[in-house]
């Protein structure tokens, strides 16, 4: 065989294996990527099966279902979306209120609601809380938006919602720097009047351009035990 047609072939095979190479290496690379950031509000019936990650704050403590898998209602503000996990993490499952980022898949569920499938317990887990316990009310801004802290103030106001009413609890709570918003959704588990002084740990969040502080639980509230 002539050395000309010999060497053809190699190059041609050299070619190839490049090729079966770089098809490997892109492969690999989008498999390592992480699925994009995407807010709960934005997700849309039409992107079932889009594996997409999400970030927000748990509404009720993580439950186990009877089938096994463990069920959590994350809400980021501009939405809340249930999320399944086939399997149930090793320790503690989470409490409402702890910050969580979850990598799954994109589905419908009873009556067409949307809903994430997550399949092992390495692709969700509770964010690190950040907790400020030193500062005035004045600080707290949309930069701190997500941050778990504890403020102290005293009761400046109290509003309750009406019988039936989906809106939540209010307390105004200020200092000498300025005033804060704080709302709930459970009734209290003690009565917080004007004048009292507390000790309140939620998550600060931004509800038509106002910074609040958001319980989530009972506990959270408690009367101010400092100097």
């Amino acid at each position: 065989m002539p050395r000309g047609n010999t060497t053809i072939k190699q190059l041609r095979r050299a070619t190839v294996g490049v090729s079966i190479a770089g098809l490997f290496i892109a492969s690999l690379g989008a498999s390592l990527r992480e699925p994009p950031l995407i807010r709960i509000g934005e997700i849309k019936p039409t992107m079932g099966l889009s594996t997409v990650r999400v970030k927000g704050v748990l509404e009720s403590d993580a439950r186990p279902l009877r089938g096994g898998s463990v069920f959590y209602m994350v809400n980021d503000g501009s939405g809340r979306l249930p999320i399944f996990l086939a399997q149930p993490p090793a320790g503690k499952l989470p409490m409402a209120g702890s910050r969580i980022v979850a990598e799954g898949t994109l589905g419908l569920g009873t009556g067409h609601a949307l809903r994430m499938n997550i399949q092992f317990s390495d692709q969700i887990s509770v964010m690190p809380e950040k907790f400020i316990s030193d500062f005035k009310l004045s600080d707290v801004t949309v930069e701190q938006d997500g941050e778990r802290m504890t403020a102290y103030g005293r009761v400046a106001k109290v509003w309750h919602p009406g019988v039936g009413s989906k809106a939540p609890h209010r307390i105004i709570l200020s200092d000498p720097s300025g005033s804060l918003e704080i709302v709930h959704w459970f009734e209290p588990s003690w009565p917080v009047e004007v004048g009292d002084r507390l000790d309140v740990r939620g998550s600060v969040d931004l509800y038509k351009g106002r910074v609040q502080l958001k319980i989530w639980q009972p506990q959270d509230i408690r009367p101010y035990s400092g100097g």
